[in-house]
């Protein structure tokens, strides 16, 4: 079961993790390529739009589960504590907002949350190297396929939670196994984007298919809060429906693979790249991991530059910022006594922030601080220094007024957190710019080590600071917030002290 706000970690996603045919394929060079896909550009533009539209279905069914999943939980949870019957409702929602209940689902998702993502830390390069030797299509369809039937393992466990006891829904994450779970579904949807767009499509092609995700969730989060007024259970079947349909919409989609390999008129290389396509796969995979860890390896040296150190350490809080936005709804529901289902609904406010940031905010705040019309203009590598900075403090500020037990200073909070989200996305491009272009690969393998053991463990670590908060009572129910504040401060300070290559002076 994914949250809502973990579509935001799709923006994260948008380097495919295949060995890719995206810049060379075959040994022909990339220009041959652009020029041959521009011939067919009505297929290629129905492939993107296909994509948007199942991951958007596939997205908006993710939220219609999660806070009726939560809720569910929590009766579960609740009945057995206070050792009522069978689940038949008997126990009010009101009744579920006791400190005990509240700390044990707050650790039951959160080690749910870390064994969801360890299938697709262990499991992407060796089905991305899959989906270079049968296609994408069928690696797409087998993750959707997967999550598929982690989600009616998981309904099966929460049905029978008068029987079964409540780890069990830990066990679906096993089922991810298939296809490799979300992080993999992700990367066959950039990966297909990829084969088919141009150099100058491709950018907006995944920027449409972010803000898909954002506007999915906008619409689900309200409709399963008004579901669930009448029973969790229809919004849980019906966006278990759209994650089927989901899937079932992948046979529409054309193979992209063939797109992305073009003849070539070099013969050496060519007789080498088919050689290597014959190779085994297990070979592959095990090249694939010998290079990144000689990657790593070799990416020790990067950290002697102070600079790279502080922005590849903001990648550290970029889990802990997920899952303390993802935990907004419980938190809301204890802290103010709320049903789980009004929460979702102040939720959906930060979405529709977070798509005003992505579609407004950001890109205005970029075109006026580089617009020659701007007295204070800057150039681009210092507007990105500005804008990182920026976010970082809006997360602090954000995380801090999310703590307090006042609800004006908790909304305040909310829509501040969110203002900040672009923060990683900005690192991201800032650290790029402080490494030679051959190094970017290590550098972002680097990264994406940071970013995968950042998801794993905050999970846990959330759940840990809320079962303190709770034991110690009053203002400090926001301790996970506190803690989310600490690590973005130490990431704010990064950014700061953080200092750029000397720039060349802007041409008047």
């Amino acid at each position: 079961m994914e949250p809502p706000c973990r579509n935001n970690s799709i923006e994260e996603e948008a380097s495919p993790l295949l060995s890719g045919h995206q810049r060379i394929q075959n040994g022909c060079p990339a220009e041959e390529n652009e020029a041959n896909r521009g011939s067919l550009p009505r297929v290629f533009h129905r492939v993107t739009v296909l994509l948007t539209a199942v991951l958007f279905v596939i997205t908006m069914g993710s939220g219609l589960l999660a806070i009726p999943t939560l809720r569910v939980l929590e009766d579960i949870i609740c009945q057995r504590q206070l050792r009522v019957g069978a689940l038949s409702g008997h126990v009010g929602e009101n009744e579920c907002k006791g400190d005990a209940v509240q700390a044990e689902l707050s650790f039951v998702v959160g080690i749910q949350s870390m064994v969801e993502a360890i299938p697709s830390l262990f499991l992407a390069v060796p089905y991305g190297l899959l989906a270079d030797r049968i296609g994408r299509r069928p690696v797409l369809a087998l993750s959707i396929a997967g999550m598929n039937i982690a989600l009616v393992w998981m309904m099966m466990a929460m049905r029978l939670g008068n029987i079964l006891p409540i780890w069990t829904i830990w066990t679906s994450a096993a089922w991810q196994i298939v296809g490799g779970g979300s992080s993999v579904m992700i990367s066959m949807v950039y990966s297909m984007i990829a084969d088919v767009e141009t150099a100058d499509t491709r950018a907006n092609a995944f920027y449409m298919v972010i803000v898909g995700g954002l506007f999915a969730n906008l619409i689900a989060v309200p409709v399963s809060a008004q579901l669930m007024q009448h029973s969790p259970w229809i919004p849980l079947l019906g966006g278990l429906g759209l994650v089927v349909a989901g899937c079932a919409g992948v046979a529409f989609v054309p193979e992209t693979l063939r797109a992305a390999k073009n003849p070539c008129s070099i013969p050496d290389e060519c007789d080498g790249e088919t050689d290597r396509s014959h190779g085994s796969f297990i070979g592959g995979v095990k090249r694939h991991l010998s290079r990144t860890m000689a990657e790593l390896r070799s990416s020790t040296a990067m950290l002697r530059s102070g600079a790279i150190v502080a922005l590849v350490f903001t990648f550290c809080v970029q889990g802990f910022t997920e899952s303390a936005a993802s935990f907004t709804v419980q938190y809301l529901s204890k802290r103010f006594h709320w049903p789980l289902s009004r929460a979702g609904m102040l939720f959906s406010v930060g979405t529709l922030i977070n798509i005003l940031l992505h579609l407004v905010i950001l890109p205005g705040c970029s075109w006026i601080m580089v617009s020659p019309r701007f007295m204070f203009r800057c150039r681009p590598e210092t507007k990105d220094v500005m804008l990182a900075r920026s976010s970082a403090l809006l997360l602090v500020l954000g995380s801090f007024l999310l703590a307090w037990p006042s609800l004006p200073a908790v909304v305040s909070g909310l829509v501040i957190f969110t203002l900040g989200s672009g923060f990683q996305s900005l690192c991201r491009a800032l650290v790029t710019t402080l490494i030679d272009s051959e190094h970017t690969a290590r550098l972002y393998t680097l990264i994406g080590v940071v970013l995968a053991f950042s998801s794993l463990a905050s999970g846990p670590v959330i759940a840990w600071l809320f079962s303190k908060g709770l034991q110690l009572g009053g203002y400090w129910i926001g301790l996970p917030y506190f803690g989310v504040t600490l690590l973005c401060c130490i990431a704010a300070l990064a950014v700061f002290v953080a200092r750029l290559p000397p720039l060349p002076a802007v041409a008047e």
